[in-house]
């Protein structure tokens, strides 16, 4: 259930006994509705925790925590995989437009999904490569 916005996000409980939680919202094509809030997986929100990340948090907040702990943007990747490395992501097009962008540390790299039709571009997504 949705409701009341606050600093452009849309407050979702999902359910009676968790807490509420930013709402990504997901566009909906043939409803009333019009979109619904995704839903992260307990393994989902403890792989982004496992990096002092929460799903859903604006970029600018996740981007500067990273930096914070000495993680830094992987332009090798962002020239490879976009025209415009220069934004620092790459995104798609379209109703539920999602964007990419890597980080690197020593030899760590950390991959981030991000939600590009949703105010502040959330965090939607963390995954790494060995």
């Amino acid at each position: 259930m949705c409701g009341k916005v606050l600093l452009g996000f849309v407050i979702c409980l999902t359910s009676l006994t968790a807490h509420a939680g930013v709402c990504v919202k997901i566009a909906l094509v043939d409803t009333k509705d019009g979109y619904r809030c995704m839903k992260f997986s307990k393994e989902e929100r403890k792989e982004a925790a496992n990096y002092g990340l929460r799903l859903g948090a604006p970029y600018k907040s996740v981007n500067r925590i990273l930096l914070q702990h000495g993680w830094v943007v992987d332009h090798a990747w962002l020239k490879e995989n976009s025209a415009h490395p220069e934004s620092g992501m790459l995104c798609g097009e379209g109703y539920n437009a999602a964007c990419s962008t890597a980080y690197k540390k020593n030899y760590k790299h950390l991959y981030l999904d991000l939600s590009g039709t949703n105010d502040g571009i959330p965090l939607v997504g963390v995954s790494t490569k060995p």
